[in-house]
């Protein structure tokens, strides 16, 4: 969002017009935290789900 609106400073004061806009709707905030969420939700838990299936004595014998 940062560079969105540096880049839209910079035209509008370099080059003195707007017709470069940034917008930020919220649907695609909501949309890129949804994702975000997925992706660490699913990260996390297939390896949490593949380390408890294994037998602990077996893994602490080989640490």
């Amino acid at each position: 969002m940062g560079a969105g609106k540096l880049v839209e400073f910079i035209a509008l004061k370099s080059l003195g017009t707007d017709l470069l806009r940034v917008a930020f709707p919220a649907y695609l905030i909501i949309g890129c935290l949804g994702f975000a969420f997925l992706i660490g939700a699913v990260s996390g838990t297939f390896p949490a789900w593949k380390a408890s299936k294994t037998n602990v004595i077996e893994t602490l014998r080989y640490e």
